[in-house]
């Protein structure tokens, strides 16, 4: 993991979320926050590998500000990311569940 190409995007990701705080892009850092939490449940750094909530998102918190804002684009994002994390560790029941 210290060597990949993931572990230098993921930095990279990183400065740009600060970059997107102090330009005051929230939208567009909340889909990248999504983006490295799920980039961190497929390096096995979540409770749940399943659920978007860590070092970077809490699933929760994120799906409700969706609701309040109604933001139907990122919430489809984090289903979707959701979605393919369950495919990747076989959980295929799961991910019918969450297409149904």
């Amino acid at each position: 993991w210290n060597r990949s190409p993931i572990r230098k995007t993921k930095v990279e990701f990183v400065h740009f979320v600060d970059l997107m705080r102090s330009y005051k892009q929230g939208v567009w850092m909340n889909y990248t926050l999504s983006l490295l939490q799920t980039m961190d449940n497929f390096a096995g750094k979540a409770k749940d590998p399943l659920t978007l909530t860590g070092d970077h998102m809490d699933q929760g918190v994120m799906i409700e500000l969706c609701k309040n804002n109604q933001n139907e684009g990122l919430s489809s994002t984090v289903h979707y990311y959701r979605l393919v994390l369950a495919y990747y560790f076989n959980e295929y029941d799961t991910a019918l569940e969450m297409v149904a």
